[in-house]
């Protein structure tokens, strides 16, 4: 699930249209890489909030609004590479030189905008993997990421489905990242719709009381 919807559809338009990103298309290659999937392993909310304290540490003093853990490993009970997908919402989307270099120095590699305008892309493969969206924290990259984590807390049988769904993609041989990815983009494009929609019912009923 991970760094979303926006990029990776905005990537399959790209490959299937054949043509190329002004800019960025040379990382999206650089981001493929091998995956495997596991049970929901509890460590990944200890492990992220262990990594949330240490990424406050590389930014300036309140440049930051809000730090999340995103993605599957977000979802108890979820299936998941087990990636942790962190996203920083800043005030303004702007990485100086010296957060660069703190981040550089903490294991982070970082992607810039990776063709998609409004997220930079940090990523670590040390002894834990994690994935960094940084983005301006009222973006919509901001509010489709967090909408679709909290639907799935609360909905044990999307759990199942999008559980189910991974494993199956991954028993045919899709086993690369941008591989993966692909064979999902329908389904979770389908889960961010009702993800919203019943986003927008849950506003509609606190409105009502």
């Amino acid at each position: 699930m991970g760094q979303i919807l926006a990029d990776m559809t905005r990537l399959l338009n790209y490959l299937s249209l054949g043509a190329i990103p002004l800019r960025g298309f040379e990382n999206y290659m650089n981001l493929d890489e091998i995956i495997h999937l596991k049970e929901y392993q509890k460590e990944w909310g200890s492990d992220y909030l262990i990594e949330r304290e240490l990424l406050r540490c590389s930014f300036p003093e309140n440049s930051i609004i809000d730090i999340q853990h995103i993605g599957s490993t977000s979802v108890k009970g979820m299936y998941a590479k087990p990636v942790i997908d962190i996203m920083i919402g800043l005030k303004s989307l702007e990485i100086d030189q010296e957060t660069d270099q703190k981040l550089f120095k903490s294991g982070y590699r970082g992607f810039g905008e990776e063709g998609v305008a409004g997220k930079l892309y940090y990523r670590k493969r040390e002894c834990k993997s994690i994935n960094l969206s940084i983005v301006h924290w009222e973006d919509e990259i901001w509010g489709d990421n967090i909408v679709i984590r909290d639907y799935l807390q609360v909905h044990e049988h999307e759990i199942l489905k999008y559980s189910n769904i991974k494993k199956e993609i991954y028993l045919k041989g899709h086993k690369t990242l941008l591989a993966y990815s692909k064979e999902k983009a329908e389904f979770m494009n389908d889960l961010l719709q009702r993800a919203k929609s019943w986003d927008r019912s849950l506003m509609n009923r606190k409105r009502k009381i």
